[in-house]
């Protein structure tokens, strides 16, 4: 459902040709600290696009053709928590979560989904 929201959400915002939404946890368990990871090429923002509400498509760096570094993609990671109880007012997170929620920092980011399997 995330992976559905998120491609939906940055193909709405233009960003499908530069933005890729990877699923790491799609045929099984990869043991990463997040589930989710989106790769964006030569974005001049330090922000994610996730965050960039204001502008509805990310400006890009122009390559450099004479020779220059190749643009450096941003990462950002995406921990998807759900919870079968609708009313259920807090998720459980692992030490190895938070400890790469820390160093990621701004680029770490918490979906979380009660209701799960519900017909609602």
């Amino acid at each position: 459902l995330v992976f559905a929201y998120l491609t939906e959400r940055l193909n709405r915002r233009g960003l499908k040709d530069t933005v890729e939404v990877i699923w790491l946890n799609q045929v099984e368990e990869s043991g990463m600290c997040f589930d989710l990871q989106l790769k964006t090429l030569g974005s001049s923002s330090a922000s994610s696009p996730l965050l960039d509400d204001d502008n509805p498509r990310m400006e890009l760096e122009e390559a450099s053709i004479d020779g220059g570094l190749p643009l450096t993609p941003r990462y950002d990671f995406i921990e998807v928590k759900t919870s079968k109880a609708a009313d259920k007012s807090s998720f459980e997170i692992s030490p190895q979560e938070l400890g790469y929620a820390q160093k990621a920092a701004g680029a770490y980011h918490i979906f979380w989904g009660t209701g799960a399997g519900s017909a609602a």
